[in-house]
């Protein structure tokens, strides 16, 4: 499934231990919906991957890699 999505981040439980301790209180950035679209797009969700990707894309315009996934899964249904 990974021969044309661009970008997905491998994330440990390290990193997961890491993030929710800086992120704690603070609102959803851009990478967030990134990641949970991605997560979303794995398991078939194509529609909530493209809200999330759109999310994405208006909290961070410039995110070249949410623009491409949510055309691949537009692409889809």
């Amino acid at each position: 499934m990974y021969c044309c999505f661009v970008g997905k981040p491998r994330i440990n439980d390290e990193t997961k231990a890491i993030w929710s301790k800086s992120d704690t209180g603070t609102a959803p950035k851009a990478d967030d919906f990134y990641i949970q679209a991605g997560d979303k797009y794995d398991k078939g969700g194509f529609k909530g991957a493209i809200a999330d990707y759109t999310k994405a894309i208006s909290l961070n315009p410039q995110y070249l890699n949410a623009y491409n996934n949510r055309g691949l899964a537009r692409a889809i249904t």
